[in-house]
């Protein structure tokens, strides 16, 4: 990609990992900002090579593990 200087990554996040998490999703929303922090930094540092990148953030989905989370 840098070689071309043209190219995309495009990663998958959630919307959780911009926010502060609920009780019983520490975990989850780490990894989640992880990624969302992630692609910031590569995003900053790949631009001038015209690399794009991006995060897909989905919202929340009623799952049976989601309603079993106290906060829902």
């Amino acid at each position: 990609m840098i070689k071309r200087k043209d190219g995309r990554i495009v990663m998958m996040s959630s919307v959780t990992g911009d926010m502060v998490a609920d009780p019983g999703e520490t975990a989850y929303a780490l990894s989640k900002a992880a990624i969302v922090g992630l692609t910031k930094s590569l995003a900053v540092e790949y631009a001038q090579s015209g690399i794009r990148v991006n995060a897909i953030c989905p919202g929340y989905v009623r799952t049976r593990w989601r309603k079993a989370l106290p906060s829902v």
